[in-house]
Order: structure tokens, then sequence, then C-alpha cells
């Protein structure tokens, strides 16, 4: 049987390799996802810049044709262009909206009798 002192050893053995295992696996998802994030806003800079020069080109080329000669779907192409676009902003509303009334529904008072009908047969 082991010695306290040689269990502590273990265990201090075990825990460096768990510990140096754990730092480079944050190590390696810190960096993947750095190089994420500069690639999403490099595509978005991209998609960008193809959206205006789509906007540029309609007078002189239509999509449909820029698509037979680029072979990029029209489908791309039209969502491309139409991400350019500047979007228009939200319209605020008023600070003080108007409070809509609403109606109040009584049932029937029992006090008055109810009329019935009268058979004339």
């Amino acid at each position: 049987m082991p010695s306290p002192d040689e269990i502590r050893l273990r265990v201090s053995q075990a825990d460096k390799a768990l510990s140096i295992r754990r730092a480079a696996c944050a190590e390696k998802v810190g960096d993947l996802a750095q190089r994420c994030k500069a690639l999403a806003a490099e595509l978005h800079d991209t998609e960008r810049q193809l959206g205006e020069v789509l906007a540029e080109s309609k007078g002189v080329i239509e999509l449909e044709e820029l698509a037979k000669f680029t072979e990029v779907p029209v489908a791309d192409l039209t969502r491309l262009s139409a991400a350019a676009k500047p979007r228009r902003g939200r319209r605020k509303r008023a600070a003080t909206a108007p409070v809509a009334e609403q109606a109040v529904v009584r049932p029937p008072d029992d006090s008055e009798p109810e009329s019935t009908p009268v058979s004339t047969s």
C-alpha cells in the first residue's frame, strides 16, 4: 500500500497532466473562436462589397445574366443585392399612447321580469 506522501505525489501528477490538457483545450478553443470572429467580420465585409457592386451594376447587367456568367445562383445574387440596400429605421411609438376604452358588459338585471311570448292558439 502506498504511503500518504506517495498518494499525494500521484494525485499531484494526475492533476498536473489533467491541468495541462485542460489548458491546451481552452487555448485551442480561444484561438478558434477568435479566428471564427475574424472570418465572420471578413465575410460580412465581402458580402457588403458584393452588394454594392451588384447595386452599381443594375443598369449594366441583369442578375440572371450575372448568374449565368459567374455560376452563382440567382437566389444568392438577389440576397446579396437586397442586403446592400439600407434598411429603414423603426418608427418609434409615441411616449403617451391613448388607452382604448373598454366596453363594460353587464348581465341582464334580474329585477325586471322577462317577457314571455304569448301563444294565440
